[in-house]
């Protein structure tokens, strides 16, 4: 694993999920929902701001072509995002139990969306890319691998759609 660290903000990668034994988190990002300080990908952090923002192979793979063919970037800085989607679940609490109501309706789980985002100076911009560049190689080689995982698995899953219409026609049939 690399780092940048500048004291007060930096910018790591994780090449596998959950590296605690790598680089301790710093206190302030200990509370930080997702674990993204851990979480396999290219992290960013700021102290100031207290964030942390884990993005994926395949989206600093973007990022990184995305800053070699713009130049705006070197007057403006550049914005570090992601979307995530936060889920609370209750836990029902056994021994009050209401029998009107399955489980599952009495204690609803919540979720809501939440963008994480901080803007990078100009300076800062220009050193994230000269790690990404630094590290083109591992990003590309995992970004890769997130892009093959996506294919197989929507293979799988309309291979398993496909299956599923088929035994339903032919289920139909049958009652006919």
């Amino acid at each position: 694993m690399e780092e940048f660290n500048d004291g007060n903000w930096g910018i790591r990668i994780n090449e596998k999920h959950y590296c605690k034994f790598d680089i301790e988190a710093p206190d302030w990002a200990k509370t930080e929902p997702g674990l993204s300080w851990y979480s396999k990908g290219v992290v960013i952090w700021d102290e100031s701001q207290k964030i942390v923002i884990n993005l994926d192979f395949w989206y600093s793979m973007a990022w990184l072509e995305w800053l070699k063919n713009n130049s705006e970037w070197e007057q403006l800085g550049s914005d570090v995002q992601k979307e995530s989607i936060h889920i609370n679940v209750e836990i029902p609490d056994r021994r009050k139990k209401d029998s009107s109501k399955s489980n599952f309706e009495a204690h609803p789980s919540k979720s809501e969306k939440v963008m994480t985002k901080f803007h990078l100076s100009p300076d800062r911009t220009k050193k994230v890319l000269k790690f990404l560049q630094h590290h083109e190689r591992i990003i590309r080689m995992e970004g890769e691998m997130i892009k093959w995982r996506y294919e197989q698995s929507m293979e799988s899953l309309a291979a398993m759609i496909c299956e599923n219409m088929m035994r339903a026609d032919n289920e139909g049939e049958k009652e006919r």
